[in-house]
């Protein structure tokens, strides 16, 4: 019994990974059931080739039109309120656009003409939906380009250049449609900003024009710039400085002029300085006086009384100079005095009048921009526009894109194959007969002792030299030959004369009942591809492994006509 183990230990296969799949083996299968797989691959292939006979016919046309800007730039440089109203240079996204033109607001009056044209078919038996039309069309962009690409699709072929050439059209007609409809937007827009900004702006004008007058704010000489639709605001505070630093000065010159002399000329030299108009006179006459005064005193003696009334003319020009130049610069002081004064305003009635002022600048600069900007609105109003541009005309195809033939055959003839071969392996597996000495090696996990092929004498003579010379040279005791398969007498007759060549004076028994071995002391094993079955092989290992036989080996018979 140990022997036997060890016998089969030896004749164990070794396999990395028996789960794998055996292309050999499957390859084997569909050659022995090449007529079921080439019968079900034919009729793949004439159902497809009849299904691709009787599928109607389908046509397709297209043409090209490029999307050109819609909102062109307009003639000016300032955004302003156009990009409000839809009219700026910024264009929308060119899939913005594409996945427009493919809704059914642009595309619904085809659908409709393409629906009536096919319910009213007499062969039409479903209703049409714009989802299912759809379909039928491509819209796509030319990489990098503005060209869009338009192609449909039917199996009316008298329907598609109609459908197409409605199709441009309607695109066309959107292009100038939805530009004037920014237009005329905007139109309203400008209307109604317009005339509530002329209001608005009056009626700030208005509120700061009263409050400068209730607050004496529009009667300073210094801001009469205001009294002009008052588009500068009034600067007090300047007023006030201006008036205090003048008040400073006037009162310096008069603490100067008093601390003059009363007949000292340095007077004379101060007024000149201080370039009163009304005083040029007086000093021109000083002067006069001087010059003859120095003429006099050449001729006469200083007691003279021409000498002495020119002296007494001096003194009085110079009182009255000294006179006059306190009153005139103690005038401008008062005048100064009185602007100081009447620049002092209220704590906030200031503020408030410059925010008067400056709501009334912007309500009037906005009414400006509007009216600027509604002019070249109209300008872009009356300027013409071309629909965008058709590239190709709408063209049909000379030949039908569908049923593509070709593929279905091939689809057909995949389908049947793969079909087919499925079905040959499922028959080989519920027939059990293994073919393949490598699978019957596999799954007996008995050692081969070696393969006779019975239908070839030179092969059959090679294996029985092989046989008897080899392993079974040994062999002492009595030897049974268990064959696991139902054989026929032809069979039965080539083993038996096969094994006397191998065992000549040895006495052996050839046999399928595992009965009539169960006292033999060595014991061979023959299958035969073709066959032996698999379960044949499972029962005669369990019996085999309760008997107290010495498994040898297995010999693999290989019937050469098995494929008939």
């Amino acid at each position: 019994m140990t022997k036997q183990k060890d016998m089969l230990s030896n004749g164990i296969v070794e396999c990395a990974n028996e789960s794998e799949i055996d292309l050999q083996a499957i390859f084997s299968i569909l050659l022995r059931n090449k007529k079921l797989v080439s019968s079900i691959t034919l009729f793949g292939i004439v159902f497809s080739g009849l299904f691709a006979i009787s599928t109607k016919k389908t046509w397709q046309g297209g043409f090209q039109i490029v999307l050109e800007n819609t909102k062109r730039e307009l003639p000016t440089s300032r955004p302003g309120f156009s990009s409000i109203v839809g009219l700026s240079s910024n264009t929308s996204p060119l899939k913005t656009e594409v996945e427009i033109l493919k809704s059914p607001s642009v595309l619904m009056n085809i659908f409709e003409f393409v629906k009536e044209k096919k319910e009213s078919s007499p062969d039409s038996n479903r209703k049409t939906s714009f989802s299912g039309w759809i379909n039928r069309l491509e819209i796509e962009l030319e990489p990098s380009t503005s060209v869009l690409n338009i192609t449909y699709k039917d199996k009316d072929k008298d329907l598609v250049l109609p459908v197409l050439n409605r199709i441009s059209e309607s695109y066309q007609q959107y292009s100038g449609k939805k530009r004037l409809r920014n237009l005329e937007l905007g139109s309203v827009f400008f209307d109604k900003q317009i005339s509530k900004y002329r209001k608005k702006s009056i009626d700030s004008l208005r509120e700061a024009q009263q409050f400068a007058i209730d607050q004496d704010l529009s009667l300073f000489k210094d801001d009469a710039k205001i009294n002009k639709d008052i588009v500068n605001s009034i600067n007090i505070e300047d007023i006030r400085l201006r008036a205090a630093n003048e008040i400073k000065v006037i009162d310096n010159q008069l603490s100067k002029i008093k601390q003059i002399e009363d007949q000292s000329e340095e007077i004379m030299y101060f007024v000149s300085s201080l370039n009163i108009p009304s005083l040029s006179r007086v000093s021109n006459l000083f002067t006069e006086i001087d010059f003859e005064l120095a003429e006099k005193r050449l001729i006469y003696q200083e007691s003279d009384f021409r000498i002495q009334n020119l002296l007494e003319k001096r003194k009085f020009l110079i009182e009255s100079l000294k006179r006059q130049a306190l009153g005139y610069l103690n005038a401008n002081k008062a005048d100064a005095q009185s602007r100081l004064n009447a620049s002092e305003r209220p704590e906030g009635v200031l503020i408030k009048y410059q925010m008067l002022l400056s709501k009334a600048n912007k309500d009037a600069a906005t009414l400006n921009n509007l009216e600027n900007e509604y002019r070249i609105h109209q300008l872009e109003m009356a300027r013409s526009q071309d629909p965008w541009e058709l590239i190709t005309k709408p063209t049909l195809l000379p030949y039908p894109v569908a049923p593509k033939k070709k593929t279905i055959l091939f689809f057909g003839f995949l389908v049947g194959f793969l079909f087919g071969s499925g079905v040959a392996l499922v028959k080989d597996k519920r027939e059990n007969i293994i073919y393949l000495k490598r699978e019957m090696e596999l799954f007996s996990n008995i050692k081969v002792l070696g393969e006779v092929n019975l239908t070839k004498q030179s092969e059959k003579e090679r294996s029985v030299q092989f046989l008897k010379n080899g392993i079974l040279s040994e062999i002492d005791g009595s030897i049974g030959i268990l064959i696991i398969s139902q054989i026929d007498r032809e069979i039965n007759s080539q083993l038996d004369q096969f094994f006397k060549k191998v065992f000549q004076e040895k006495n052996f028994l050839i046999t399928n009942d595992l009965i009539e071995i169960k006292n033999i002391d060595n014991l061979i094993l023959v299958t035969i591809l073709g066959r032996t079955k698999r379960d044949e092989i499972i029962d005669s290992k369990k019996i085999l492994s309760r008997q107290k036989n010495d498994l040898l080996g297995m010999i693999v018979v290989d019937e050469i006509n098995k494929l008939d």
